[in-house]
C-alpha cells in the first residue's frame, strides 16, 4: 500500500491541525513509478485521502488506466483508498 498523505512522505509534516493534505498529483504519479519500478510491482492499493474534491484519487485513478492499464476502483469500505479491481489482477 502506497499512502500520499504528506506526513507518510516527508518526515516532520504535521499539516495544519484539521487535516493532514495528500501530496501534489505530479509527485503523486512519480512516487508510484518509483515504487513499482524499484520496490513493489504488486501494488494493490493506495491511500489517497478523501479531501480537495477526491483531484488526488481521480488523478491517479486515470493515470494508473491510461498509462499502466490498471484499473482502481474506490475502496468499498474507506473512500480515501483506491484498490486495484479484481478483473485486471
Amino acid at each position: 500500500c502506497i499512502d500520499l498523505h504528506m506526513d507518510k512522505i516527508f518526515e516532520g509534516h504535521s499539516g495544519d491541525g484539521t487535516h493532514i493534505r495528500g501530496v501534489p498529483l505530479a509527485f503523486a504519479k512519480l512516487l508510484f513509478c518509483y515504487h513499482k519500478k524499484n520496490n513493489e510491482p504488486n501494488i494493490t492499493s493506495i491511500i489517497t485521502g478523501y479531501h480537495g474534491n477526491n483531484t488526488l484519487k481521480n488523478g491517479m485513478i486515470s493515470f494508473l488506466k491510461n498509462e499502466f492499464g490498471l484499473e482502481f476502483i474506490e475502496d468499498e469500505f474507506n473512500s480515501g483508498m483506491i484498490v486495484l479491481s479484481e478483473s485486471t489482477h
